[in-house]
């Protein structure tokens, strides 16, 4: 007897989806197609992002999707370093961590997309730089001490159509890949 494990997609999956694929993306629901929501790693499990993507140009991206009303958390405004007061999403450190690490092993930038009232808020979530993936302080108060986990600062976050318009931008500021030598 056989088993079918069929991973429903959200709301704000299929949405996004859809902006990803008018801006040219191809795209797939990436717990759909191995048909789990994480995969084994060499400690413990690595959560799989919702989805994974390629640009016109051939470069990956994966993308993990929010929405701020389906929060479990409520977003709440903190006072925090360099002036930000503003609201977060909290992001459970071992969500956070596995995003990280997926974006390490597969080596394409994280991207991270909240669906609020109003608007979409996309921001990188991950940074390379020197060859090395961390995550993106501008984005991510990583070691903040709250127990909700990691605050996401969801205004410093560009609207989808900003994002889209400076994409090439962020990608060069976020995600310096190292120069191969000829």
């Amino acid at each position: 007897m056989s088993v079918s494990v069929k991973f429903a997609v959200s709301g704000a999956e299929e949405v996004f989806a859809g902006i990803l694929q008018a801006e040219g993306f191809m795209i797939t629901f990436l717990k759909e197609q191995v048909r789990a929501p994480s995969i084994q790693g060499e400690d413990d499990f690595i959560i799989i992002p919702d989805i994974l993507a390629v640009d016109n140009s051939g470069r990956g991206w994966c993308f993990e999707i929010k929405d701020e009303r389906e929060s479990k958390r409520p977003m709440k405004h903190l006072t925090m370093p360099h002036g930000y007061t503003g609201p977060v999403w909290f992001l459970e450190k071992h969500k956070a961590e596995s995003y990280l690490r997926f974006s390490q092993a597969f080596k394409c930038p994280c991207v991270l997309a909240v669906r609020g009232d109003m608007k979409w808020r996309v921001g990188f979530f991950t940074h390379i730089s020197n060859g090395a993936i961390h995550y993106n302080k501008d984005l991510v108060a990583v070691g903040w001490n709250d127990p909700f986990g990691y605050p996401v600062l969801f205004n410093v976050m560009l609207t989808t159509t900003k994002f889209f318009h400076e994409m090439d931008a962020l990608r060069t500021r976020y995600w310096q890949e190292p120069q191969r030598s000829q």
